[in-house]
């Protein structure tokens, strides 16, 4: 429940104020998204079912190492699905309630994006002979790039602002609640995960779509103000619109997505920088083989 209900009365120009800020950082965001976009290129080394590890593109690869990358996702599934499943067990506070959480918005993202790559992994394990052409298995790969680069970011900004905002303020009114099963598993266990997987994945984050995640923190924060004339209740002390504090708010939480976003674009680069000749070294004796094939066959008897 909401354990300290807010009825005091929003302040117009506090919201007007946050409002142009969302809309500024929307703008910049996608106004950088349709420039880059044109002259976007997709990069040599992004493979969804890949590790950082393998060698060369297509068939090329090591099976081994995908079949570990395979295994590895689908026990990072079980975790999710076992940790949402044990949260919607009946524990006295409305499901509703827990539900207006943006940590709960982000688990059940998470939870897509690991059956996504399960899935991905999967379909590319089956395709011997090379990654599949369909229209399908070309969405799934998008959509797989598209939650790693927002579900990673997010997973660990939310747990920042846990552990280094909310935990704080709540322990200095004396509530210890967060220092539970589930506070723990959404709030560091799942960032671990989702780190080992962006270190050993071949999936890099591309700084043009830091567009997605400022309109997903967006979306949350348009939901939070809808919410509140029905609850009467802020899931988050600094979301409310009662005090001019919010204009620092929003803004700082607003420029922290986008800095964590930043952050992981250059650990995607120094990542790329690191794995790169892997693949070149994959491709060069994937094509000498081709090569030598040829030459025998032109040969022939």
């Amino acid at each position: 429940m909401c354990d300290q209900p807010s009825h005091a009365a929003t302040l117009p120009w506090v919201r007007l104020v946050v409002l142009a800020e969302l809309a500024l950082f929307g703008v910049l965001g996608l106004a950088y998204f349709i420039r880059s976009t044109r002259a976007a290129k997709t990069p040599p080394f992004l493979d969804v079912a890949a590790t950082a590890w393998c060698t060369g593109a297509g068939g090329t690869h090591n099976r081994r190492r995908q079949r570990a990358l395979l295994a590895w996702r689908a026990a990072a599934l079980l975790w999710a699905i076992g940790v949402l499943s044990r949260f919607y067990l009946p524990h006295g506070t409305p499901l509703g309630w827990n539900l207006s959480f943006y940590t709960v918005w982000n688990y059940h993202l998470q939870l897509l994006d690991w059956a996504c790559a399960v899935a991905a992994s999967a379909c590319w394990l089956l395709h011997p002979d090379g990654a599949p052409s369909s229209a399908a298995a070309s969405a799934l790969k998008h959509l797989t790039l598209c939650l790693c680069e927002l579900c990673t970011p997010a997973s660990v900004l939310v747990s920042i602002l846990l552990w280094g905002v909310l935990f704080p303020h709540a322990a200095a009114h004396g509530d210890y609640s967060d220092l539970s099963f589930n506070s723990f598993a959404m709030h560091a266990v799942n960032t671990v995960l989702l780190l080992v997987e962006f270190r050993v994945n071949r999936i890099t984050v591309q700084r043009h779509h830091v567009l997605f995640i400022l309109a997903w923190a967006m979306a949350y924060a348009i939901f939070a103000w809808v919410q509140h004339p029905f609850t009467h209740c802020w899931p988050y002390f600094f979301l409310s619109l009662t005090s001019a504090e919010a204009i620092f708010w929003y803004a700082a939480i607003a420029g922290l997505h986008v800095v964590v976003y930043a952050a992981a674009c250059w650990l995607s680069s120094l990542k790329e920088r690191r794995f790169a000749p892997l693949l070149e070294g994959g491709l060069s004796e994937s094509n000498g083989n081709l090569t030598a094939v040829c030459m025998n066959n032109e040969e022939g008897p």
